[in-house]
């Protein structure tokens, strides 16, 4: 159906191009395969978390992360952690761990 939009140049509706995109999202995700890193990874997690959502703490990062991860946990959901009221304190852990990095790059 929607190489038939395309082809006679149509606008999709919205519903349309949204399914659309989330099943391009999701054969990405079912397909990429991380390659080995040897650093360590700041991991952000969003404190409010759906139950069930603790089966792994490092989120699968620790089989490829070659020094570690270091967890940090930041307050809010997922999508909110980045928004206010939650916004300074993940602002501030991730300038924490970026002069982190940066003062081990100048050792």
């Amino acid at each position: 159906l929607r190489d038939v939009y395309l082809r006679f140049e149509l606008e999709m509706p919205d519903w349309m191009r949204t399914f659309h995109r989330e099943e391009l999202y999701a054969r990405a995700y079912r397909s990429y395969q991380p390659a080995p890193y040897e650093g360590r990874i700041h991991l952000f997690r969003a404190t409010d978390r759906p139950d069930g959502d603790d089966f792994d703490e490092a989120l699968g990062w620790g089989d490829i992360a070659g020094q570690g991860v270091e967890i940090l946990h930041s307050p809010g959901a997922h999508g909110f952690m980045v928004r206010d009221p939650h916004a300074p304190v993940l602002a501030a852990q991730l300038r924490t761990s970026l002069d982190k990095a940066a003062s081990k790059q100048q050792s």
